[in-house]
């Protein structure tokens, strides 16, 4: 399993190197203005999504039951939440084992390893790993998850045989709380129908400080009251649809910078600043029934010295449970990050969580903690071997069993909730029938127009004219960073090149995949100033963070040509580059994104967003040079 996994990862990162260069691609608190603008709501009104799914009834009765039955290892194990691989063509043992053998209570989607490239696929998936729990002797229905977020950070995409969206950082920009209705009903509907029922989403950060280079486009804004409202909506409308939403990073990672995959971040606000600021937006998700919290491994220093929030039990039980009231399910992140794996706590977090009041541990690739050798102490780092020792802890008396039954009766409650007890399945036959229809990409299409938004056009370089000698430089189908100083790639179907000559196909171009840097930048200059182009048109992604990206876009600004700059990811990219004349936000590299980009720069789409986050010293939130 562990070499199946490492060719996965060197397979993708070794992408860019096939498509480094290619041409001619073919594939403040008060409510900003923008609230009340009608060009910015035009979907508000449509809901055609169907009526939601009814919950099923909780049997408190039935859960005694299970739970007598269960031994502790079984109920233990239900707290675990990890992924296996279930490749179709050949037969591994470790989903029979990890989900029949250890029975653990979920399982994480992840692509080329449970998560199929088209849905058919997926539901293959999703049925086989349910058919091997319920015939395990615990007998109990998964949770099966996936990061569904939108945007950037969203697994099931057009590429997987989803519908992309804008993500939040999109619909945070068309301050319509009903756009992100849509958004994230259209992406549950499609998770349910496919046997996913689990949604680590939506993140509820709010963007403080355009320097934080952790969250970024997968955050609604800056302004609290906003993203509070796009909580709500994102929450109601993914439990609609039978999946539990997962409200993250509690009580708000943007409050502590850095990245928590390899640093271990310290929010050094005061109790009051995270209370008005940063907390609000969990607040209006608990109050919307949010099912399930994760919280960020991330310290806040107004309560805690020591340990991070997953650890904390004054963050957990005092803050999270007694005080905000939140019934439902804890789920910690990934217990292999550095900030957690990579420190001696003188315990396995595991058992440092469950006292803290977390009901689900994941551990998404086990044998893969991020531990410098022997700082994290010397713990067990299987599955197995963690819920063995997590069984001891309770026969030491570090942990209860009474606990355990706590955590374990949260568990089954939401399982029953969510109907898995009465049919975890779904059927495989009429699938595209049901996801990524025709009406959702064109919803998504609808929602995109709302998200796009124009900062400035100074050089009224837009629309762009098909007479005119076009030449594109932007970002390949692959990044191997979906946000600064993450090395997740992330893949898409679409660059902007090909949209833009579906358009005018006498445009041409040249995409780069990796660090352009050296020969590959040459080319790229080469090429644009060897063009005989009146116009150039530059797809920066994160620019602002890149050093080697922006020596590159520089370059390219010296040859003299006109320029519309369109910034794929987050808009902070024209602080870099202060005098561009005409710049486009589209806050997304993923198909639908970049053909509604197209459309705007022919002016074949109005440019509905407003910055959802302000640039510091140019443009305040709520500003778009279309609408004002």
């Amino acid at each position: 399993m562990r070499v199946a996994r490492i060719l996965v990862i060197v397979f993708l990162l070794s992408l860019p190197l096939a498509f480094g260069f290619a041409c001619d691609d073919d594939d403040d608190d008060d409510a900003p203005a923008a609230a009340d603008d009608d060009d910015n709501n035009d979907d508000d009104d449509n809901d055609d999504s169907p009526a939601p799914l009814s919950f099923c009834a909780v049997d408190e009765s039935e859960i005694d039951a299970i739970l007598d039955r269960l031994t502790l290892r079984q109920k233990v194990a239900q707290m675990y939440y990890t992924a296996v691989n279930v490749f179709p063509w050949f037969d591994l043992p470790e989903a029979a084992y990890m989900v029949g053998d250890v029975q653990v209570g979920g399982i994480h989607e992840v692509v080329a390893l449970t998560l199929g490239f088209w849905p058919s696929w997926t539901v293959q998936n999703t049925n086989k790993l349910q058919n091997i729990a319920l015939n395990s002797d615990a007998g109990i229905p998964l949770f099966i998850g996936i990061d569904q977020e939108g945007g950037i950070p969203q697994m099931m995409t057009g590429l997987t045989g989803g519908t992309d969206t804008p993500g939040n950082m999109g619909l945070g920009a068309t301050f319509s709380p009903d756009a992100t209705r849509l958004a994230y009903d259209l992406m549950a509907r499609e998770l349910h129908e496919t046997g996913i029922n689990l949604s680590l989403a939506p993140v509820l950060g709010v963007m403080t400080d355009h320097e934080e280079a952790s969250m970024y486009t997968r955050c609604f804004g800056e302004n609290t009251e906003w993203v509070s409202q796009h909580a709500a909506a994102a929450v109601e409308a993914t439990q609609r649809n039978l999946v539990v939403a997962t409200p993250k990073h509690f009580p708000g990672q943007t409050a502590a910078p850095g990245d928590e995959h390899y640093v271990r971040a310290v929010s050094e606000h005061s109790e009051a600043e995270i209370r008005e600021i940063y907390l609000p937006p969990f607040v209006a998700a608990i109050e919307a029934g949010a099912d399930m919290i994760m919280p960020t491994h991330a310290r806040y220093a107004a309560w805690e010295d020591e340990y991070p929030v997953t650890l904390s039990s004054r963050m957990l039980t005092e803050l999270l449970r007694d005080e905000l009231g939140f019934e439902g399910v804890i789920i910690t992140d990934d217990l292999n990050m550095d900030a957690v794996a990579g420190i001696d706590w003188g315990e396995l977090p595991d058992v440092l969580a469950i006292q803290a009041g977390a009901d689900i541990i994941i551990d998404i690739f086990e044998d893969f903690e991020a531990r410098d050798a022997g700082k994290a102490g010397d713990y067990p780092s299987t599955i197995a071997e963690q819920i063995d020792y997590v069984v001891g802890a309770v026969g030491d008396g570090r942990l209860t069993e009474a606990r355990i039954d706590q955590s374990v009766r949260r568990i089954l409650n939401l399982k029953m909730k969510y109907c898995l007890f009465e049919n975890p399945f779904r059927t495989v036959e009429d699938v595209p029938e049901r996801v990524h229809r025709p009406e959702d990409a064109e919803l998504s299409l609808a929602l995109h127009r709302q998200a796009i938004t124009l900062l400035r056009d100074e050089d009224a370089l837009l629309p762009l004219d098909v007479d005119d000698r076009v030449f594109v430089i932007t970002t390949g189908p692959l990044v191997t960073q979906m946000y600064p100083e993450a090395t997740w790639p992330q893949m898409t179907i679409k660059t902007l090149l090909g949209p833009m000559q579906d358009i005018d196909p006498d445009v041409t171009g040249m995409i780069y995949g990796g660090t352009p840097v050296g020969f590959v930048a040459d080319m790229l200059v080469d090429a644009a100033a060897a063009s005989g182009a009146d116009l150039l048109v530059i797809g920066t992604y994160n620019a602002y963070f890149d050093e080697v990206q922006q020596d590159l876009v520089n370059r390219l600004l010296a040859l003299g040509l006109p320029t519309v700059m369109v910034a794929q990811a987050m808009p902070y990219d024209l602080m870099v580059f202060p005098d561009v004349g005409t710049y486009v936000a589209s806050y997304s590299n993923r198909g639908l994104a970049l053909q509604v980009t197209a459309e705007v720069l022919y002016g074949l789409s109005e440019p509905g967003g407003r910055l959802p986050v302000a640039l510091p010293g140019m443009y305040e939130i709520g500003w778009s040079a279309a609408l004002d």
